[in-house]
């Protein structure tokens, strides 16, 4: 993605998040939005927190993983990528980008990541070795 795709996609968030909240505030009265807001943006905050001082477990079992030759792209979503990128979504106050923010969170998100990322055609097959069965042909070089 580039820089004007970057700066479109965050236009993009902001319009919603104007377009969003200038249709709830007629039933919701604003204490009751930015309470909202500063709650979402503690809980972001002390997810990211948290995180950080996961990391040196996250380390070993990483390690630990690449030993046993295993790929860590579930542990890698599940603690590291989805926690962060959720933290910061809650941190930046909106009600999409919370509602984007706690979706990160959901147990089965990191599971469906994973089945798409190993699905992908750069996995090697699982059934062994690719086998082409055709005819093939010598044909004498022309020396001159």
């Amino acid at each position: 993605m580039n820089l004007s795709g970057l700066f479109f996609f965050l236009l993009m968030i902001i319009l919603m998040e104007f377009l969003i909240f200038m249709t709830i505030y007629p039933w919701l009265s604003i204490e009751l939005i930015l309470i909202w807001c500063l709650a979402t943006g503690v809980l972001g905050f002390h997810l990211l927190y948290q995180q950080y001082f996961q990391l040196e477990n996250l380390r070993t079992e990483l390690k630990t993983a690449f030993r046993q030759g295993q790929r860590p792209n579930e542990l890698l979503l599940q603690k590291i990528i989805l926690p962060f990128i959720g933290g910061w979504l809650l941190l930046i106050p909106g009600i999409v980008t919370d509602l984007l923010g706690l979706i990160c969170f959901l147990p089965m998100l990191p599971r469906g990541l994973n089945y798409i990322l190993n699905k992908s055609p750069t996995t090697p097959s699982k059934r062994g070795p690719m086998t082409i069965n055709g005819e093939f042909k010598r044909e004498p070089k022309d020396e001159p």
